[in-house]
């Protein structure tokens, strides 16, 4: 005469393996290969690099055609910086560990505009922006959305493929 609420979770594997593409190199470019690069955007005829290591972890702004940083923005020797993504005129970036921080910047100055607590999925990884919402995922299978503006968990989903879950997606 009791009722108990049961509940479970049902993952459907794909049938087929998912197909694997390939690359053909078209053109190479200079890179500061002393970067620890961790995030990567091209925008506006720029590269924008987020770089990791305590340390050494920046925000740079890069000419393409010879490598050369022409803006940086360093962190505090504490961060790991890692994945970045730029929401109008915003640059966003994560840092890996503790201590885990959602950095802002201003993408014209580089001039920090806000720091908040991180505290979504095990640790901070890659990010990117659709244009409605930003994705990021932790070294796990899943994807977090994140609200654009304050940059709070809205959502997730887990990626799995004919065998499994797909682990340190990024």
């Amino acid at each position: 005469g009791k009722s108990q609420d049961v509940s479970t979770n049902i993952v459907i594997l794909a049938a087929k393996a998912p197909e694997e593409y390939t690359f053909k190199v078209e053109k190479v470019f200079p890179h500061d290969t002393g970067s620890y690069t961790e995030g990567l955007l091209y925008q506006d005829g720029y590269l924008y690099e987020s770089t990791g290591q305590p340390g050494h972890s920046e925000l740079r702004k890069v000419d393409l055609e010879t490598g050369k940083a022409l803006q940086v923005a360093k962190l505090d020797t504490q961060y790991f910086g890692e994945g970045s993504a730029i929401i109008g005129d915003k640059i966003v970036m994560l840092t890996y560990k503790d201590p885990r921080f959602t950095f802002v910047f201003d993408k014209k100055t580089f001039k920090l505009l806000d720091k908040q607590p991180y505290n979504v999925g095990v640790e901070g990884w890659g990010l990117t922006f659709d244009g409605k919402k930003l994705y990021t995922d932790d070294s796990t299978n899943r994807i977090w959305f994140l609200d654009k503006d304050t940059y709070r968990q809205t959502g997730d989903i887990d990626v799995y493929d004919d065998q499994g879950p797909v682990k340190e997606i990024n």
